[in-house]
């Protein structure tokens, strides 16, 4: 224990020793930039991979020769540089120029050129490039050519595809019908056709406008659209058109049909019976029901009881205006002579809008005679049509009125009838 305590005054006083500890700090670090120099002073090799390569000439080529650079374009090489670490660690692709003179081409072919190499930019003196991953690059020299192509749509069918039973589907139509394609003269030669494809993979009910894939064939197979400049101003579209086939009962639409009928039916002849569908046609799909096409519309307000009544539609299914005769037996109906109310109590009217009708005189009301014993005043109303009135400007208008059956599911109002009414 005696001998401890001495060896411990020592090593403080020295350690509080001014002079020592510089000397000591100088020392270590002279060694430091010993170190730092030998590694700084050793050369080294870094490789910067992807460099790109730079052609010069490509437009004396062109205007000489009428030839410029086809397949691949740009070319990528990986340069090796020696030098002192820190002068290399900083450098990047942009102190490197690789380029190819296409001044030793005359016509079309591939060529092997050379790539020389050089360092730019503030690049110190003792850096030099050492090695390049190609020394050369394979490049094909060929002559640009546009040639105007028609275009073979080529519509494929799908699983899933059909047509729907009534309807044919005839020749596409494609838009446009040619196409301008640019390219390498080899490559341009090699196309044999060019298709407009399509798939279809569902049940066709009506026409489809389909945008189309471009293919470029060759005898080999297909060609890469990438290598080509394919001049289109809009896409290409295959039209299909599909239209309705067949023959189908004619029948007719009624509006104002009492409910009577329209749970009952009611008995009417369409002359000609059937329609002939067998081109384009404006039908539409919701038309065409178990085989029925609907040739036109009769409103119920037209039909006069006790007669037989005759109406002209015309319809066209496709291949032109047709007329087809309809023919309705009223004759074992009867007919009265009414004053019906006007009752609004049930609608909602425009709170500017005034009714100056209390109600409509010799209104006819058609219908089963033992029925229209049974009417009166309170049997049937009337209404105003207020579709469009909430446009009318300030003034007195007549408007069309809607006979109303409050029980009554047979009968109906012959005629057209209005009511007065005054915008405030």
């Amino acid at each position: 224990m005696a001998n401890k305590e001495p060896r411990e005054k020592a090593s403080r006083s020295i350690l509080e020793n001014n002079k020592f500890v510089f000397a000591l700090s100088l020392l270590i670090a002279i060694v430091c930039w010993g170190a730092i120099s030998v590694v700084n002073t050793q050369e080294t090799d870094r490789t910067i991979t992807g460099v790109k390569v730079q052609f010069t000439q490509t437009e004396e080529l062109r205007e000489t020769f009428g030839l410029a650079v086809f397949d691949q374009t740009d070319y990528f090489i990986d340069v090796t540089l020696k030098g002192y670490s820190y002068l290399l660690r900083n450098l990047t692709s942009d102190n490197i120029d690789l380029t190819v003179s296409c001044a030793s081409v005359a016509a079309a072919g591939t060529y092997d050129l050379p790539v020389t190499a050089s360092l730019s930019g503030n690049v110190n003196a003792n850096v030099r490039i050492t090695k390049l991953s190609s020394s050369t690059v394979k490049v094909y020299f060929d002559k640009e050519v546009e040639k105007t192509f028609t275009i073979v749509e080529d519509v494929e069918e799908k699983a899933g595809y059909s047509l729907a039973e009534g309807y044919e589907r005839e020749n596409p139509i494609l838009s446009p019908e040619t196409v301008v394609i640019s390219g390498a003269s080899r490559d341009i030669n090699r196309i044999v056709t060019v298709k407009a494809h399509v798939e279809l993979d569902k049940t066709l009910s009506s026409t489809e406008r389909l945008e189309a894939e471009l293919i470029l064939d060759s005898d080999t197979g297909a060609l890469d659209a990438e290598d080509f400049n394919i001049q289109l101003d809009t896409p290409v579209y295959i039209t299909i058109p599909v239209t309705h086939t067949g023959t189908y009962d004619a029948v007719v639409d009624f509006t104002n049909m009492p409910q009577y009928y329209k749970t009952n039916g009611f008995s009417y002849t369409v002359t000609p019976p059937t329609v002939d569908v067998t081109s384009a046609t404006s039908v539409d799909a919701n038309q065409i029901q178990s085989h029925r096409i609907s040739v036109g519309t009769i409103d119920f307000c037209d039909i006069e009881p006790g007669v037989v009544n005759t109406f002209t539609l015309t319809f066209n299914a496709g291949n032109g205006e047709n007329e087809y005769t309809v023919t309705i037996d009223a004759s074992e109906m009867s007919s009265r002579t009414l004053t019906v109310p006007v009752d609004t109590s049930n609608i909602t009217m425009p709170s500017k809008v005034r009714i100056n009708s209390s109600e409509i005189a010799s209104v006819t009301v058609a219908g089963p005679a033992d029925v229209l014993e049974k009417l009166d005043k309170n049997s049937v109303y009337a209404v105003p049509v207020t579709e469009g009135m909430y446009a009318y400007k300030t003034g007195s208008y007549s408007v069309q009125a809607k006979i109303v059956f409050r029980t009554l599911t047979n009968c109906w109002a012959y005629g057209r009838y209005t009511i007065d009414i005054t915008v405030s």
